[in-house]
């Protein structure tokens, strides 16, 4: 079973993937929309986080932030964007240049998908079947941040987490996979990561006004 750290990365290419998937699937079409959110009197009593995440093999730069444990957020540099509401167990995929919008409802058969990000990250110390070693400094944004390389033979896949030597929290984080070859590369990134950063609701509300709509019941990922 791969570890927290590893299940939140894999959630987010979940994401990446369902919301592309939605794509490919026609849906019925309604007139309205609501990427609803109740009033948050004070939103810093939430834990939030922002990140950028590169995919290596597809060459693909997203920015993501969460507001746990509701939301989490994720923008393309096209402009796109998706977001998933944990509450609704809904996926929502807004394209602002072609005025349209995707909804699809999330299944319990993706559990992944509703690990908290936050906790899994900052918690990243405590993973089950997985060896730590710590591997030095470096200066990473002018900060100076500590390495520290997990391994996972059994899965056969690691993850290098280097943290803030002053917070203590990650700051960056690689991950790396087996190839068909069975050699370890690196696959994904996850840059500029801040915790804690005061994030208004509004990030996560659309007025989607004029906007075309298709829904999907459910989606099965393979």
């Amino acid at each position: 079973m791969k570890s927290p750290i590893v299940k939140s990365a894999t959630a987010t290419l979940i994401i990446v993937a369902v919301l592309i998937a939605i794509n490919q699937f026609n849906g019925s079409l309604d007139n309205t929309i609501f990427a609803r959110i109740d009033s948050l009197e004070n939103a810093r009593k939430y834990k939030t986080l922002t990140w950028k995440t590169i995919l290596l093999d597809k060459a693909m730069i997203i920015q993501g932030m969460a507001l746990e444990p509701y939301y989490v957020k994720v923008v393309w540099s096209s402009g796109r964007i998706g977001l998933l509401d944990r509450r609704e167990r809904k996926v929502f995929l807004i394209n602002s240049e072609k005025k349209t919008v995707k909804i699809m409802t999330i299944g319990l058969e993706v559990p992944d998908l509703f690990a908290d990000i936050y906790d899994s990250i900052r918690n990243f110390k405590n993973m089950p079947g997985y060896s730590i070693e710590k591997i030095g400094q470096r200066q990473i944004g002018g900060k100076r941040a500590i390495g520290f390389h997990l391994t996972n033979k059994k899965e056969n896949d690691a993850v290098t987490v280097w943290i803030d030597s002053h917070s203590q929290l990650p700051m960056h984080i690689e991950f790396f996979e087996a190839n068909e070859l069975g050699q370890v590369e690196l696959k994904m990134i996850w840059c500029d990561i801040v915790f804690d950063l005061e994030l208004d609701e509004s990030l996560f509300r659309f007025d989607l006004d004029g906007y075309k709509v298709e829904k999907l019941d459910s989606f099965q990922i393979e």
